[in-house]
């Protein structure tokens, strides 16, 4: 949803990067533990995470305003 967000407004003035940073490094290791574990369930849920929360990062790259 904020990726929706940000990208009709082009503003990512509210988004902070440092969450959607964090959200991805946290999913990164789930995703590592359950393919360790071999569990469908974390490698699907995590791996749409990861893709999610990539995305808001890019889309943060992209309109962010340059000083």
């Amino acid at each position: 949803l904020q990726a929706i967000k940000s990208v009709k407004n082009k503003s990512v003035n509210d988004v902070s990067l440092w969450t959607f940073a964090s959200i991805m490094t946290i999913g990164g290791l789930w995703l590592f533990y359950g393919i360790t574990i071999n569990n469908l369930p974390l490698i699907i849920g995590n791996s749409i995470k990861l893709f999610s929360s990539l995305t808001v990062v890019i889309i943060w790259l992209k309109f962010r305003k340059r000083n």
